[in-house]
């Protein structure tokens, strides 16, 4: 399985999801592209620990692409990542953690992930 997060190239898949959401106008298809990622299924796997666990953070942007399944922020934010990479637009991945988690990790992680957009 492919390390999480990790597209070394821009695969085919993924630029032809680019290509259908590309605008003239860069706000125009940032605004395409949050449609496109609200279209996605997003796959609630709270309740089923190990299908999640097998899951989370274990595959890169293509897969989830590909597999049309999300689990959550950081599946969104990875296919957003590298939908905007193939379209040359200069963003990067941000994630938050909540001070409470790292205080005291005996708690699942809170946080949230989210692309930024220069």
């Amino acid at each position: 399985m492919a390390k999480y997060g990790t597209n070394r190239e821009t695969s085919s898949p993924i630029i032809k999801i680019a290509q259908k959401l590309k605008s003239k106008n860069a706000l125009t298809t940032l605004f395409n592209l949050s449609r496109w990622l609200r279209q996605q299924k997003y796959l609630d796997l709270r309740d089923k620990k190990a299908e999640y666990q097998k899951l989370f953070r274990q595959r890169n942007a293509e897969q989830i692409i590909q597999n049309g399944e999300f689990l959550g922020c950081s599946d969104y934010a990875l296919a957003a990542m590298a939908i905007l990479k193939a379209l040359n637009i200069p963003c990067w991945i941000v994630q938050v953690i909540s001070k409470d988690w790292l205080l005291d990790k005996k708690t699942k992680i809170i946080g949230h992930v989210l692309v930024e957009v220069r």
